[in-house]
């Protein structure tokens, strides 16, 4: 497995799955079937804060994309956009704050 940072050109988006391109195989990154204007930002978050052997050796120990990123402090752009549309610190447990208040009633 490639063990450096991650090159742009290396790669690839098609039929929603965004893969790279390592020692001539094309390895997993993400899908994004239904939110592909999420595909910016996380892959501009997962350049700066992975090597490419640390983002995939967790994808290999069954930790799914979006936690992995997550565990470096990862925001999603929806949950971003909700904390501040709503004045709160952003962060993914405000944002279930948020939706607890919203839509669960006491």
């Amino acid at each position: 497995m490639f063990d450096g940072n991650f090159n742009e050109a290396d790669f690839d988006f098609h039929g929603g799955y965004l893969t790279y391109l390592t020692n001539g195989n094309r390895e997993f990154i993400a899908r994004f079937k239904y939110n592909r204007g999420a595909m910016g930002p996380f892959k501009t978050f997962l350049k700066k804060n992975f090597n490419v052997t640390e983002y995939l050796s967790l994808l290999n120990n069954n930790v799914t994309p979006m936690k992995a990123l997550e565990s470096k402090g990862y925001v999603p752009p929806h949950i971003r956009k909700a904390c501040k549309d709503m004045g709160v610190e952003v962060s993914t447990a405000n944002y279930l704050e948020i939706l607890k208040t919203k839509f669960i009633t006491k």
